[in-house]
């Protein structure tokens, strides 16, 4: 029974070692597989040592750092654009340069053929030669009357020598004046005009040195009557003109027969039939009148200062050579574009009227009496049938000067 046990025993033994040497690779080789992560995660976690590669952070680093100009750039943006408000409120309180020390209203007007107009019967002041030592001006002188140009000196430094042309004749001066009297520098000349036309006034500094800040003031301004009894006709109207002091544009009763006038020249005119014959102006004496105009610019027309027995309508024509129908207020070859009786109804009698052409030519202006009859008679002294008429660009000085003075605009 001991054998027995000692041999099982013995047997067991060698079975064991035998099963041990067989499974021994087996373990072996999952003994490595179960190394192998461990060596894996081993490596792994030793590969960041030298990942300074990872160092490209601080590469990132100069990214951040230069993206910080943006705003540092959009700093001085905001700055520079606080000066367009203070250059804005400090212009109001810039402090203006005295009169001759700048270019005046009249500049630029160094030659005969740029001529600055100028109104009669007034002074204009603050004219210099800041920009040239000579100036021209151009006036419109009425048949029938003396005037007295004079271009007067308002500072010392400066000596004015005028020379007087009439347009279109400069080839010989009509008057020349250097110093009125002794003493005194300023020049004057006196003038007969025969008939209605411009003349030339070209006026030349003679001192020397500089004239900034140096004045004067020249005007036109008439000192009696013509000893001719008189006026030629305007140019433009027709030989049955009858022009007087009080009537400058004459018998101009239809198209063929009108007078040109010009801008800003206010012209005394008259409803007083000129044919005495009875029942010659049958429908009131119509006057019909030509004046350049230019696209875009605006043009005003009106009369005023009326006499008894005066009541104008205005009516405006533009050229059309469609139109050859004739009747009353309507003629071949042109077409009524605005017209007007009363500009403020039940204030007053006299008319305005205000267009924007869109063509370069004439305009054509008829001024005729509301009633469409001949005057009835009036009392001398009340200067019955006279009015006046000027035509012009409402911001012209002596369009708008006419204009504001009317006290019948409605406010």
């Amino acid at each position: 029974m001991i054998r027995i046990r000692l041999r099982l025993a013995l047997l067991g033994i060698v079975a064991a070692v035998i099963l041990g040497a067989v499974s021994a690779p087996f373990l072996y080789a999952s003994f490595a597989a179960s190394a192998d992560p461990a060596l894996a995660q081993t490596a792994a976690t030793d590969t960041p040592t030298p990942s300074p590669t990872a160092t490209t952070a601080p590469t990132q680093t100069p990214i951040i750092w230069t993206a910080t100009p943006i705003p540092a750039t959009q700093t001085p943006i905001i700055w520079t654009a606080t000066p367009v408000p203070a250059t804005a409120t400090s212009a109001p309180t810039a402090t203006p340069l005295p009169p001759g020390y700048v270019p005046d209203a009249c500049h630029p007007n160094h030659t005969l053929h740029q001529p600055c107009a100028l109104s009669t019967e007034t002074d204009v002041a603050n004219l210099n030669f800041v920009n040239g030592s000579t100036d021209v001006y151009s006036f419109l002188l009425k048949g029938g009357r003396q005037y007295r140009i004079s271009a007067a000196v308002t500072t010392e430094g400066i000596d004015p020598s005028m020379t007087v042309y009439l347009a279109g004749a400069t080839e010989q001066p009509v008057g020349q004046n250097d110093d009125v009297t002794i003493g005194d520098p300023s020049a004057v000349v006196t003038v007969t005009v025969d008939a209605d036309a411009w003349y030339l006034v070209q006026v030349v500094n003679k001192a020397p040195g500089d004239v900034r800040g140096k004045t004067y003031t020249m005007s036109a301004r008439s000192i009696g009557a013509n000893s001719a009894t008189n006026v030629s006709t305007p140019s433009g109207a027709g030989s049955a003109s009858t022009a007087t002091e009080d009537d400058v544009i004459g018998n101009a009763y239809d198209v063929a027969h009108a007078a040109r006038i010009v801008w800003a020249a206010p012209y005394d005119m008259s409803m007083i039939c000129p044919d005495q014959r009875p029942g010659a102006c049958y429908a009131g004496r119509h006057t019909f009148l030509l004046v350049n105009v230019k696209a875009g610019i605006p043009l005003a027309a009106l009369t005023y200062d009326l006499g008894a027995g005066v009541d104008t309508v205005l009516t405006l024509y533009k050229p059309d050579p469609t139109q050859t129908q004739e009747s009353p207020g309507v003629l071949p070859g042109w077409r009524a574009i605005a017209a007007n009786d009363d500009f403020v109804a039940g204030q007053t009698l006299r008319s305005q009227v205000r267009v924007t052409p869109d063509w370069n030519g004439d305009l054509l202006i008829v001024v005729a009496p509301s009633s469409r009859q001949d005057l009835p008679p009036a009392p001398a002294d009340s200067r019955p049938g006279r009015y006046r008429l000027i035509v012009g660009p409402p911001e012209m000085k002596a369009v708008a000067a006419v204009m504001a003075a009317q006290g019948d605009m409605p406010s």
